[in-house]
């Protein structure tokens, strides 16, 4: 009988042990995190609506609050990892506000004026 509750004991371990959550990487952290801030910026006065948003992030790219958070932590052990982090993320978030636009393209109506050009 010690067997079997030893066995069972050993089972429930093992159970546990993949049902833990995943780590997740880097990029991972950054993309989610890009996402978050965008949709923080967008609802910070609508707390509901923000939780709502966040929460579909999370569902979406298939990442629990609590993944995210230990990623975090974890990092919060290795300090200059972060600098790399911040670095991708301000990145990401500088390149969304400001779309890269394509100059206009010259024609055969058009003249320079002052390094410009204007309509004929």
């Amino acid at each position: 009988m010690r067997y079997v509750a030893a066995i069972l004991g050993l089972a429930a371990v093992v159970l546990a042990a993949d049902n833990s959550p995943r780590s997740i990487s880097k990029k991972e952290f950054i993309d989610i995190y890009v996402k978050l801030s965008l949709v923080a910026e967008q609802y910070i006065s609508q707390p509901d609506s923000l939780q709502a948003k966040q929460d579909s992030i999370f569902k979406t790219e298939g990442i629990t609050r609590k993944q995210f958070d230990s990623f975090r932590e974890a990092t919060n052990q290795t300090p200059e990892e972060w600098k790399d982090i911040w670095k991708t993320i301000v990145a990401k978030l500088d390149s969304i506000a400001k779309p890269k636009t394509k100059p206009e393209k010259a024609d055969s109506t058009t003249k320079p004026v002052r390094g410009k050009t204007e309509q004929k």
